[in-house]
C-alpha cells in the first residue's frame, strides 16, 4: 500500500492490517490485528510504499482444549487455519472506526495446522 503525507508538516503513520473470519467454526476474535508497520517522519507531500505480510498464526483459531484468553497462544496442538472467508482491511485504524481504508475478501480453501502452514512459508 502507498502512504502519502497530504499535510503541511512531517508526520508519523501506522499502517495496519486487520482480519475478520466470519466463517470460523469456533470462537474467534471479531476483528484482529494481522500486521502493522510504523512510518516515521514522512515529509509533507512525500509517499512511501509499505509491504506487509500476515503470518499464518495471525489468522489461526484454536480447536479443542480449554485454552482461553492469552493461553490460546501457547495451545499449539490445536492451532488451525480454517477454510472459509477471510476479510482483510488495510488502513490507519480498526475497520469499524476508520473509514479511509482498503478492503478485500479472500478464501482459505483448506483447513490445516498452523505449524504446517509456517513450514510451507519458510520453504
Amino acid at each position: 500500500v502507498t502512504v502519502t503525507n497530504t499535510g503541511s508538516v512531517a508526520s508519523d503513520e501506522v499502517v495496519q492490517v486487520y482480519l475478520k473470519q466470519p466463517d470460523a467454526t469456533v470462537p474467534a476474535p471479531r476483528v484482529r490485528l494481522g500486521a502493522f508497520e510504523r512510518i516515521k517522519r514522512l515529509a509533507p507531500g512525500a509517499s512511501i510504499a509499505v509491504k506487509l505480510s500476515v503470518p499464518p498464526e495471525a489468522r489461526a483459531v484454536v480447536h479443542g482444549g480449554e485454552a482461553t484468553g492469552e493461553a490460546v497462544f501457547a495451545a499449539s496442538a490445536g492451532v488451525t487455519l480454517e477454510k472459509g472467508r477471510l476479510e482483510i482491511f488495510v488502513g490507519g485504524g480498526q475497520p469499524d472506526f476508520f473509514k479511509g481504508r482498503l478492503a478485500a475478501t479472500t478464501s482459505i480453501v483448506d483447513t490445516k495446522r498452523a505449524s504446517a502452514c509456517a513450514a510451507q512459508q519458510d520453504t
